[in-house]
């Protein structure tokens, strides 16, 4: 008789060990995906300063030691400075326009952003 086929116990043997692998990947994987999606915020939020920052700038806005400026998203939507339907790295939703970024003014007149 010529047998030249897997049996049963070789192919459980290679699933069984595939499993494995993907029971060990998998937390790698997870952990990989969630910190792109810190990356993306990140640079969203970096991005939506930066915009502020330039708006700032090429408005003229009084920029005193110790102030703060507060900029809505809608502000830097109608002047061009952001996409008109930016969504958050986060959640996937449109940010509000009504969303308010807050500029504090440093004593070398540097702009520090805050954004939540």
């Amino acid at each position: 008789m010529n047998n030249k086929a897997f049996t049963l116990v070789e192919i459980i043997g290679v699933v069984a060990i595939l499993a494995l692998m993907f029971l060990v990947a998998y937390p790698s994987i997870v952990s990989l995906s969630k910190n792109e999606d810190n990356k993306k915020y990140e640079l969203m939020v970096k991005d939506i300063c930066l915009a502020g920052e330039s708006y700032i700038y090429a408005t003229n806005i009084a920029i005193k030691p110790g102030s703060t400026i507060p900029i809505t998203i809608e502000d830097l939507k109608n002047n061009g400075y952001i996409d008109a339907h930016l969504k958050d790295a986060k959640t996937n939703q449109e940010i509000s326009a009504s969303k308010t970024i807050l500029y504090r003014v440093n004593n070398d007149n540097t702009l520090e952003c805050t954004y939540e």
